[in-house]
């Protein structure tokens, strides 16, 4: 049976995802900040509307009965505020950002080689870590989806996730059935010819399906060596069999 591709994942834009999760961190840094500035114009305001007077300009520390003040020891209400402004604070500000920024970073450079593709005799592709796989039907084990777009194929020896896949529902169904019909074939009945003969009405045939043209075989083929899932001598020998055909 020659292998052609049943279906193929369609990816998410990863670049798509850094730029929401810049975003995110972007307004989460902008409303700790305007947090830190409404606390830095309290203060001033604070400075501002106190009646300073000589005790303010000279506190004593002396254990004289005279009233410290707070704001003695500063010349305007910036320095005040200033003061009274952490720079912890200042610097927490920019940590949601950068958070955002290396989730981001991490998922694009993990997930952008994320490549499935389904023919009619395996699995194929780069799940999440980056490493070719090609998983025949006989050797996959269970599929199932998690949320929208996250496909995990299960396989005797080993699972594979592929994350951001938009139609993994889809993907999901194809798998199935042609491991059922991969199921069918091996358990299929053996049919004892007799020497009556029965005739099929016409209806009750399957409508004949157009096989695939040799530009659309060797499409397939060559989309499948680029993809690094076919070697060059398998590539070279499928392609010189269907031009000599």
């Amino acid at each position: 049976m020659e292998e052609k591709i049943i279906i193929l994942g369609q990816r998410h834009s990863f670049k798509k995802l850094f730029a929401i999760l810049l975003i995110v961190g972007l307004a989460l840094s902008l409303l700790m900040f305007v947090g830190v500035v409404a606390d830095f114009m309290e203060d001033a305001v604070a400075y501002a509307s106190h009646a300073h007077t000589a005790d303010c300009a000279a506190p004593s520390y002396l254990g004289t009965t005279r009233p410290i003040c707070r704001f003695g020891a500063y010349e305007s209400a910036a320095s005040y505020a200033m003061s009274r402004t952490e720079m912890d604070d200042v610097l927490g500000c920019v940590i949601p950002l950068l958070l955002s920024a290396c989730i981001g970073l991490g998922a694009y450079f993990v997930l952008r080689n994320t490549e499935l593709i389904v023919t009619n005799q395996r699995i194929c592709g780069i799940p999440a870590g980056n490493k070719k796989i090609a998983v025949p039907f006989d050797s996959v084990t269970s599929t199932t989806v998690r949320g929208k777009h996250t496909l995990v194929i299960r396989s005797y020896a080993k699972s594979f996730v592929f994350f951001g896949i938009k139609n993994a529902d889809e993907v999901y169904k194809t798998i199935n059935h042609l491991q059922m019909q991969s199921i069918k074939e091996k358990h299929q009945p053996i049919t004892i010819h007799t020497h009556h003969s029965f005739s099929t009405p016409a209806e009750a045939l399957p409508a004949p399906v157009a096989p695939p043209t040799k530009k659309e075989r060797l499409s397939e083929v060559k989309d499948m060596y680029r993809r690094g899932f076919i070697t060059r001598r398998e590539y070279k020998r499928v392609k010189s069999t269907l031009i000599g055909k």
